[in-house]
């Protein structure tokens, strides 16, 4: 019998939404990764490449779909049930922005419930291709804050 995943919060799509913007053309990001849609990455498509609003939006249920897989993986289902909506919501941002490195101290600090310490961790990665960004800076300061906040 398999787990169902949790649900996730409409705030972790907002927010991705709002840090990734709508692009239905493909346009390469800070790191190089040709990207389309609300931070869409993937295979097949490059210069030129477009898609319409409605694909957009599948693609960014999948996406932050697999980064609550990821997440789950990474820290185990228990560790994901004892963080309230916008914990959850903030994490799904982050692990939809940067992946889940395992070597990641935040991983160990969620897994032994050190809630308070998250947000430090967060803030920590700011940083595409050894420089620091301030868009980067800008969108961990909002995970930390929707961490933070009382969930509904």
């Amino acid at each position: 019998m398999s787990v169902s995943p949790r649900e996730v919060p409409v705030a972790a799509y907002k927010l991705v939404m709002a840090w990734e913007g709508l692009r239905l053309e493909a346009y390469r990001d800070s790191g190089g990764v040709w990207t389309v849609g609300y931070g869409h990455t993937g295979q097949g498509f490059g210069q030129g490449f477009r898609i319409n609003p409605a694909i957009a939006r599948a693609w960014l249920v999948e996406d932050v779909l697999t980064a609550g897989e990821r997440l789950e993986r990474r820290i185990g289902r228990e560790a994901v049930d004892r963080l309230n909506d916008n914990q959850y919501a903030a994490l799904l941002s982050f692990v939809f922005n940067l992946g889940a490195g395992a070597e990641w101290t935040i991983w160990r600090l969620l897994c032994e419930g050190r809630l308070d310490e998250v947000p430090n961790q967060m803030a920590r990665f700011v940083h595409a291709g050894g420089v620091r960004l301030k868009g980067l800076v800008n969108r961990r300061a909002a995970e930390i804050k929707l961490w933070r906040s009382e969930a509904a």
